[in-house]
């Protein structure tokens, strides 16, 4: 009995020690559970927190961009009509044209310069009456301040268009130094939103573009508007732009009295910050979700380990509690699963709505994901992109091993700040994008990437007529210079081929030799001619015209000239459309484009000319043509056509298809010179192995009234004696052949190879000179400074201007009294001798 008790007891010692360690083991269980759960919590909470500040980075980097392009190419505009400007000391026709484009830009709400009182000299935005601006932040700092350089303004309502705008600015200055204005541009602020739109940003998210003064220049928001607004009260991103350039900070936002998370960056290279925020309750929904799931697990597994050990003790207890504790946690999985999947669905829906490709791809470059924008773009299937699809395919064969090397770079942890490639659709297409991406990271480590593919194929085309105009542009005024020289040259070589044929002394062979040498120094002017229309320099003799009439009379002309195999059809308006052009060019025009018709139909075939009116809504890009009513004549035919590189080069000086020797390249570009100058514009459509189509819009203008030449009008009776002259000219060889040539026709002639050197002569003899041929382009006082003081000596002095520049009207002295006449170089002998009896009153 004793030995049975001492049994009982012992073994009921033993059975207290395990009792014991089984709660304490369940005890450490749960400890360790919640110690674990708190700690995954943490990391959960660092990730989420670090991909929502991610995504913040990325959003605001890409919006930093955006922003430096967009006041990079400002502030190039700037430059360039701050250096044309202090070039020129005026607002050049150039700076006009370039003011023009600049309102093509809708990020652009005005262009201006002002004087140094402040008052707009010439304005992108027309004005009602005139607009002073010297009383704005942005004129007074450049006035105070020479070494101010770039400037940006606070956001204010612009006096010219009433619209919200902040200025970009920059000092004009005089070759002495001085003050001379300031060159401002004006960007609108809702420019960015229409951009960076909800559907990029998110319902939650929220941009600001900030000045370092505290003032907010660009703000997008489904919600609100804050430009203008002071931030500097309750935003602490000052105080963490003063520490780093780039960060993350978290505040409660005085707007919405919500709490925020916000990124940064601030612009090195202007006063700005970049912001990119969202709501942190939303923006932490997920976690926060997850979170409950995680503590009410851990929960779960507490009471499942707690009820564990105690079924440990209470066996009938144990089971019934373990069993209710597993499908609770079923349930719990369950839920979790469904919250997962229905974050991924919300997630690809987004992508679906979105106008840009969104793509993922693993960390072995193959794509996982692209939304449907990307089929429609590229014509690929999801079939193709199923079946395994290297993410280079998508573009052109020689981007993809830079291509390769980007990826590589970004899940190395580069930064993508947009990158410029070439994307190749299924179907051989190709478009010009820009690429943002990001590394997916799994637990810190790049399991692959997700970006965007943003199309730039319009910013490019927009980029290249610019590029075009210029070049345009640039090569008009060279060729315009050296013509001028060439027609000096020709003048000379001309002169001295007609004194030699007026001399009467050579025999018949030295003086078909002369003739052959004069009929070249034609052509060559000619082509002199050609070069200065094309760069616009030559004058036009600009007249109301029947334009249905001057096609009539030079398909007068092309019926002679042209293969009687060759029809031409004429489809006329039947009203009279009258424009303000010159005849001659006209004529010019229409005999260079049915000279193209007919090389391309081979002789053989039909040149369709047709007119009708023509209503312009809108500005046509790269033209500076206005919109109204419109002439518009067409040259069509039926030849081979041309491919889309050659229509980008047709108007390009000496750019010609045809063989060697076989034309000059000039034809086209004269007509687009001609077109330009006559206020026009031209286009051209073709089809390689249809044909091709000239479209010219002449402005259109009233009726057509009589013309009468002015020599036509009643003039003065021949006098007895032949004039008197004094001849000025730099070129020694144009000099010496025009006074030859005038003395061989009885004339006094007077020699001066400079402006002051004619005044001096004309004081000399002003009694018996009866009439002064002038040269334009002489070196110290110059032609029309001579021609001034000429009229000061003597109101009624005669004068005839003969150069080689291209004069848009008869120069005019000071008080409006024009020259008699002008001679353009180079001029035949006999033309000037004639052009001198008609100014001198004897003829």
């Amino acid at each position: 009995m004793a030995s049975f008790r001492a049994f009982g007891i012992a073994n009921s010692s033993r059975q207290l020690p395990a009792g014991l360690l089984t709660g304490f083991f369940g005890l450490m269980l749960i400890i360790g559970a919640w110690s674990g759960i708190f700690y995954l919590t943490a990391r959960d909470h660092r990730e989420e927190t670090g991909r929502i500040r991610s995504e913040n980075a990325i959003m605001a980097r890409a919006f930093e961009e955006y922003a430096r392009r967009v006041m990079r190419t400002a502030d190039n505009a700037l430059l360039y009509l701050k250096k044309e400007y202090e070039k020129n000391g005026a607002v050049s026709e150039s700076m006009r044209s370039f003011g023009e484009l600049t309102k093509e830009d809708l990020s652009a709400v005005q262009v201006a310069l002002s004087d140094k009182d402040g008052f707009l000299v010439y304005s992108a935005v027309p004005l009602k009456g005139p607009l002073n601006i010297s009383d704005r932040e942005h004129f007074q700092v450049h006035l105070k301040d020479p070494d101010a350089g770039l400037f940006v303004g606070k956001p204010l309502k612009t006096q010219a268009t009433g619209t919200w705008s902040f200025f970009l600015s920059r000092r004009l200055d005089n070759p002495d130094g001085s003050f001379a204005g300031i060159v401002s541009l004006g960007l609108d602020p809702f420019y960015f939103g229409k951009v960076y739109d909800n559907i990029i940003l998110g319902d939650f998210r929220s941009g600001l573009i900030v000045g370092t003064d505290h003032i907010v220049r660009v703000r997008i928001s489904p919600a609100t508007k804050m430009v203008g607004d002071d931030i500097s009260g309750y935003s602490p991103v000052f105080r963490e732009a003063a520490q780093s350039s780039v960060g993350h900070y978290e505040l409660i936002s005085a707007v919405d009295n919500k709490e925020r998370m916000a990124s940064y960056r601030a612009m090195p290279d202007y006063p700005l910050i970049v912001i990119v925020s969202i709501l942190k309750g939303p923006a932490l929904a997920n976690f926060e979700s997850r979170k409950k799931v995680y503590h009410t697990g851990t929960l779960i597994f507490s009471v499942f380990v707690a009820g564990f050990c105690f079924f440990l003790i209470r066996a009938e207890i144990r089971s019934k509690k373990s069993s209710l504790t597993v499908q609770r946690e079923l349930v719990e999985r369950k839920k979790a699963e469904d919250a997962l999947r229905v974050s991924e669905k919300r997630f690809r829906e987004l992508a679906r709505m979105l106008p840009e490709i969104v793509f993922e791809m693993d960390e072995a470059g193959m794509v996982t994901f692209v939304n449907e924008q990307a089929f429609k773009v590229t014509d690929f299937t999801k079939k193709d992109i199923q079946n395994g699809f290297p993410a280079v395919n998508f573009l052109v064969p020689e981007e993809r091993e830079r291509g390769a090397k980007a990826i590589k770079d970004i899940l190395g942890g580069a930064l993508s700040r947009g990158l410029d490639f070439t994307l190749l659709g299924k179907n051989g297409a190709t478009f010009p994008v820009m690429i943002f991406a990001s590394p997916i990271l799994d637990e810190g480590q790049a399991s692959g990437l997700r970006g965007i593919i943003v199309d730039v194929s319009r910013l490019k085309e927009t980029e290249a007529k610019l590029i075009q105009a210029q070049k345009m542009e640039a090569v008009g005024i060279l060729t315009g210079g050296i013509a001028h020289d060439f027609n000096n040259i020709i003048q000379a070589i001309s002169g001295f081929l007609n004194l030699s044929l007026m001399s009467g002394k050579l025999d018949e062979k030295n003086e078909d030799w002369l003739k052959k040498a004069d009929a070249s120094c034609s052509r060559a002017a000619e082509l002199v001619h050609g070069l200065l229309t094309f760069s616009r320099k030559k004058e036009l003799r600009l007249q109301s015209v029947d334009m249905n009439a001057e096609i009539k009379n030079s398909v007068a002309i092309l019926e002679r000239t042209l293969p009687q195999t060759l029809g031409i059809e004429l489809s006329l308006a039947e009203e009279i459309l009258c424009v303000k052009a010159d005849p001659i060019q006209v004529e010019h025009i229409l005999l260079n484009l049915a000279s193209n018709s007919n090389d391309a139909l081979g002789g053989r075939g039909k040149i369709r000319i047709s007119t009708r009116s023509f209503e312009i809504r809108e500005p046509v890009k790269g033209w500076q043509v206005e919109p109204g009513r419109y002439v518009r004549l067409s040259v069509e035919d039926d030849g081979e056509g041309m491919d889309e590189d050659t229509i980008r080069h047709i108007f390009d000086p000496f750019f010609t298809t045809k063989e060697v020797g076989k034309g000059t390249g000039l034809g086209l570009a004269i007509v687009y010179g001609l077109v330009k100058e006559h206020g026009g514009y031209i286009e051209c459509v073709s089809k390689k192995g249809v044909g091709t189509a000239f479209h010219l819009y002449f402005p259109a203008t009233g009726e057509c009234p009589a013309f009468v030449p002015s020599f036509m009008k009643e003039g003065t009776a021949p006098s007895e004696r032949k004039p008197t002259l004094l001849v000025a000219d730099d070129n020694e060889g144009v000099l010496e052949t025009v006074s030859e040539a005038l003395k061989n026709e009885g004339m006094l002639v007077f020699e001066a190879a400079s402006g002051e050197e004619a005044l001096d002569l004309y004081r000399q003899n002003q009694g018996i000179i009866d009439l002064v041929v002038l040269d334009v382009g002489m070196p110290g006082m110059g032609g029309l400074q001579c021609l001034k003081e000429l009229r000061r000596i003597n109101p009624s002095c005669k004068v005839i201007i003969a150069t080689g520049y291209a004069l848009p009207a008869v120069p005019a002295d000071d008080e409006g009294r024009f020259a008699d006449s002008i001679l353009s170089k180079p001029y035949r002998l006999n033309e000037l001798i004639e052009e001198i009896f008609k100014v001198a009153g004897q003829r």
